[in-house]
């Protein structure tokens, strides 16, 4: 699966604007697994980097359950 999320961010990479933002999500819920896809495209497309979006408390809360 991850050759395929690679394939389609190699694919997105290519047609984002100069300083556009690629969201990368996932329904995965081994956090492991998205890890090693950013890893590998930032390694592929140098010219791209990873920002943290921190969650809003509100969404946290929840997803701490």
């Amino acid at each position: 699966m991850q050759e395929v999320q690679l394939a389609i961010l190699d694919v997105i990479c290519s047609v984002v604007k100069k300083k556009g933002i690629i969201a990368y999500s996932t329904c995965a819920i081994v956090e492991i697994e998205n890890a090693e896809v950013v890893q590998k495209f930032l390694q592929r497309h140098p010219e791209f980097e990873k920002i943290i979006v921190p969650y809003p408390a509100s969404v946290k809360a929840i997803a701490d359950r």
